[in-house]
Parts: structure tokens; C-alpha cells; sequence
């Protein structure tokens, strides 16, 4: 996100003679890659980008620990399209540029959804990774939802699945698909429905 680029294949693009880089600028990211960096610089260029509303901050459920990310959705686009294929030196074929912002897109409406779903719920989105849901919803200390959000249609063993893995999870379970059964103990919201929940707040 900031300071040193490991990005391998950022590296490599750095080093690829048909995208020449100024001697100015070649010398700054050498300097980066170079200096050892402090832990508290670090946490400090951090929490700039987080109090500049570049970077969130969030909570891993049940640890002392949090993640890092770029908030805005347009800025991680910038940033991946430039890791990926020196989107800001080189000039890319538009196509190129449309099919890799449609394949960041679910992640990017992912997002919405579970910060959507914080706001109508007044919670505050945390994470989890064993297992791993989109979002865990957390009021105060109480565990109030976790969700999980499918871009597309959600399927019987697309239920099955989320449905393993919340076995024991005492809290809502959401789930938010284009199309998806009613199973269980799911809450199964599609886009019609959401809007229905907003228009009764």
C-alpha cells in the first residue's frame, strides 16, 4: 500500500528495458528498497492514510490485531492496474482496462454490501479468516451477523458451504446473492429486497 513495492511482478516491471524509467525516479525506488524502514514510521505513514481516508483501518474479529486497505475503490483500481501493468507510465488498450476493472468489480460491490449492511444494522465491519467471511458485524462486543455476498446466482452447494461454515456462529447468518433459495437459518437478501430495507428505515 505505501512505502516499499515487494510487488514481484512490479519488480520485474521495473527492471523490463521497454518501460525505461527516469534516472530521477529509478533512484527514488532503489532508495525505498534499500533503506530499512522503522516499525513506528511504518505504523505512523499508516495511520496518515487512514486519518486522510486513503486506507481503512479494520478490526480481525476476536484478535488485538487490525488490517490495512485502500478505502477508495477507484484508488486500489489505479493502484492494481499500475502494479499489474504500469498502468501509470505505459498507455493501455481501453479494452485491457475495462475487463480488469469487471473482474475487480465483485470485490469492489462485496464491499459495498457488508458496509451497507453495517450501516442499516449500526455495526461496525470486522474480519475473520478462520473461517473467512465477507463481513463479521459487530456491535459494541457483541457479535450481531456474519455475510457473506455472491455477485452473481448463489447455489444450492454455494448455501451448503456458508451454511458449514457458520455451524456455531450464535448471530445472524446473511447472505446476499442476485438469486438464492431460502434455507435454513439464512437470511437470504437479493437486490430488490435490500432496497425494500432501505426505503422502510
Amino acid at each position: 500500500m505505501g512505502g516499499q513495492d515487494l510487488n514481484p511482478e512490479r519488480q520485474a516491471d521495473l527492471q523490463t528495458p521497454s518501460r525505461p524509467l527516469s534516472r530521477a525516479r529509478a533512484n527514488y525506488v532503489s532508495s525505498l528498497l534499500t533503506t530499512p524502514l522503522k516499525s513506528q514510521d511504518v505504523k505512523k505513514y499508516i495511520s496518515n492514510l487512514v486519518e486522510m481516508g486513503i486506507a481503512e483501518k479494520i478490526k480481525v474479529y476476536g484478535k488485538k490485531r487490525h488490517i490495512y486497505r485502500i478505502e477508495s475503490p477507484l484508488l486500489d483500481l489505479f493502484h492494481y492496474l499500475d502494479a499489474r501493468y504500469g498502468f501509470y507510465e505505459v498507455e493501455l488498450p481501453i479494452e485491457l482496462l475495462r475487463d480488469k476493472a469487471m473482474d475487480k468489480l465483485p470485490f469492489y460491490y462485496e464491499d459495498f454490501v457488508v458496509k451497507l449492511f453495517a450501516e442499516i444494522l449500526g455495526c461496525e465491519v470486522q474480519k475473520t479468516f478462520k473461517p473467512e467471511f465477507d463481513g463479521v458485524l459487530v456491535r459494541g462486543k457483541r457479535l450481531v451477523a456474519v455475510i457473506e455476498v455472491k455477485y452473481g446466482v448463489a447455489n444450492r452447494n454455494d448455501l451448503a458451504r456458508f451454511l458449514a461454515k457458520t455451524d456455531g456462529w450464535k448471530c445472524r447468518k446473511i447472505l446476499v446473492a442476485k438469486k438464492a433459495e431460502e434455507i435454513g437459518e439464512l437470511e437470504v437478501y437479493t437486490p430488490e429486497k435490500i432496497m425494500d430495507l432501505i426505503r422502510k428505515r
